[in-house]
């Protein structure tokens, strides 16, 4: 039960934001093709750091960007691809060798262990959801999970304009 979230925490340590732009500053400063400045790695950091975090919250593997075939012929959508699937990697690496873990990763694997607990045991105590619109597709696996048993509530608030 417990070990299952011990496990999916225990080894790694979260990146610091500050950490992590740092990280994705270096990669970008080393992607030669696209020659981009210090200061546009600097303003680009954070945005990427966004993207891998939403790719992460909805647990979209960046090689899916290849699929987007509408985009196929056009080269400058090819030379953006090129460089996220490169950052990406690189950032992936940089992660393992730190033994480090980004929030949206971290959350998913939290999450994922408590569903797994919950694919095998029912909860000891009631369970109360309350407020998430499960946004989030880990999220939404986890109140899916939830409503397999009698003791879980989910409770919705309704805002009246």
């Amino acid at each position: 039960g417990d070990e299952l979230i011990k496990m999916a925490n225990s080894n790694f340590n979260l990146v610091s934001r500050l950490e992590q732009k740092s990280i994705l500053i270096n990669i970008i400063l080393s992607y030669k093709p696209l020659g981009f400045t210090l200061y546009q790695a600097i303003n680009l950091a954070s945005n990427l750091a966004n993207l891998f975090n939403e790719l992460a919250a909805e647990q979209i593997n960046i090689k899916a960007l290849d699929d987007l075939s509408d985009f196929d012929s056009a080269s400058h959508w090819q030379e953006i691809n090129a460089f996220l699937q490169y950052a990406y990697e690189k950032f992936s690496n940089k992660l393992k060798q730190r033994n480090k873990i980004d929030y949206a990763n971290q959350r998913n694997n939290l999450l994922q262990a408590e569903i797994n607990k919950l694919n095998y045991k029912k909860p000891d105590a009631p369970i109360f959801v309350i407020g998430s619109t499960g946004s989030i597709k880990i999220v939404r696996k986890f109140i899916n999970a939830l409503l397999q048993h009698d003791s879980c509530y989910i409770i919705m608030i309704i805002s009246r304009a």
